[in-house]
């Protein structure tokens, strides 16, 4: 639970300084045509889908935690994988972030850029999940012992 709200503080704490520093303002940061920061206000899901479903954008994540809760408990009690542990605490970080924003503010602080692609404006949150899924599809791979030695 530590390492879970350390997350969740760390994303908060990040859209906050985001929030205050660029709006209404571009930065570009690092290498040109690389990464940038740009405030941006998602009041979708990803890449903008669902926008004005904020009932369904908010209920999703609440039962999202819930299941995540239960397989953590069901990890524990089997003494799974730490690997698979780590993965639904990232999974479940990045979406308790990005609820607290849709509850508090009704949209997601987005904040960076990439620059050498295409891609939408993002946040800590969903780098949690993407690395968070990642890992839990990696987990399904590679057996208990190697994992955990």
């Amino acid at each position: 639970m530590i390492i879970l709200s350390i997350l969740v503080a760390l994303d908060q704490v990040a859209k906050y300084f985001f929030k205050r520093l660029l709006q209404p303002y571009y930065i570009e940061y690092g290498i040109k045509g690389l990464m940038s920061f740009l405030y941006v206000e998602n009041r979708g899901a990803a890449f903008g889908i669902f926008q004005g479903k904020a009932f369904f954008l908010i209920l999703v994540p609440i039962l999202s935690i819930f299941l995540l809760q239960y397989m953590m408990y069901l990890n524990h009690k089997e003494e799974k994988s730490r690997l698979l542990h780590y993965a639904l605490i990232l999974i479940m970080a990045g979406a308790i972030g990005n609820l607290i924003d849709r509850i508090a503010r009704g949209y997601v602080i987005d904040f960076i850029q990439l620059e050498f692609i295409d891609f939408p404006v993002f946040n800590l949150a969903d780098c949690y999940v993407n690395i968070g899924c990642f890992l839990l599809v990696l987990s399904c791979f590679i057996k208990k012992d190697e994992v955990d030695g």
